[in-house]
């Protein structure tokens, strides 16, 4: 192990991760060949050390860096960049994907799901880059759900603002304005996400768990918790789905409302002090 020190450095998630999942079949198929329990492995100075050389919290925290900064950077404009350094040495991070890559796998998904948002879109492609199979570990199960958590969280929330900015920028504007501005396509675009990521997400959770521990053989009990967790990380937006519609319904009925209202007091004008029956 001293003569391989490359061999654990995190800072290479790649060649990190290709290195830990062979360890990991070596270590399973030596107990099976010699009939070793994991109790005793655990308790082998050897195994121990060995478990010891591999950080996986900071193979987690660099894929989490790079996750995060993908949805951070969408939300301030900024283009993605190699955020992660290259592999030049075992102390740099490796490179991510680059732009055009992340942003093809986007637009992917868009077209895959049906979804019309690229905040929608962008939350997908965070899930389902942490269970890939080149990202995600068994061992860090627990801390990758965190982090689906998370951005389910994020999406919610972003979504949610993005609504609100919306009504409140529409709203402002004069009702035949706000009856042809965009905002009531991008509301729309927005309701229709909000409703399709939920179906998105139970799919996803689903997928998980075919690969999360304990969660598979019929476990029905964890399968269920982990998809309820995921509707109530999702919930608010059924006010926020709510809130949309209620303001396109209101921009669209109250023009035509107005006009008929005028056209009725007219109508009933002519009639005022005369001795024609009222309509």
């Amino acid at each position: 192990m001293e003569h391989l020190p490359l061999v654990f450095v995190p800072g290479m998630p790649e060649r990190f991760h290709k290195n830990y999942r062979e360890a990991c079949v070596f270590v399973s198929e030596f107990s099976h060949m010699f009939s070793l329990s994991n109790d005793s492995l655990m308790v082998d100075p050897v195994y121990v050390e060995f478990s010891r050389k591999w950080q996986l919290s900071a193979y987690f925290s660099i894929q989490k860096k790079h996750v995060i900064a993908v949805l951070e950077d969408f939300e301030r404009g900024k283009p993605l960049d190699a955020a992660r350094g290259s592999e030049s040495n075992g102390t740099r991070p490796s490179t991510p994907a680059p732009k055009p890559q992340v942003e093809q796998d986007v637009l992917q998904i868009k077209h895959r799901e049906g979804l019309l948002t690229e905040h929608a879109a962008r939350a997908v492609w965070a899930i389902q880059q942490c269970w890939t199979s080149n990202v995600y570990l068994e061992a860090l199960a627990a801390k990758f759900w965190q982090l689906t958590m998370q951005i389910l969280l994020w999406y919610q929330q972003t979504a949610s603002q993005c609504v609100q900015q919306l009504i409140q920028s529409n709203a402002s504007k004069s009702s035949v304005q706000a009856l042809e501005s965009h905002e009531l396509d991008e509301l729309l675009h927005h309701m229709h996400d909000m409703f399709a990521m939920r179906e998105v997400a139970m799919e996803q959770t689903r997928a998980i768990c075919r690969v999360v521990p304990g969660t598979d053989n019929g476990s029905c009990g964890i399968s269920a918790g982990l998809e309820s967790a995921v509707g109530q990380a999702l919930a608010p937006l059924d006010d926020t789905s709510n809130k949309a519609a209620d303001h396109i319904s209101s921009t669209i009925t109250v023009p035509s409302t107005t006009t008929l209202a005028s056209h009725l007091r007219r109508t009933t004008s002519q009639f005022r002090h005369t001795n024609r029956p009222s309509p």
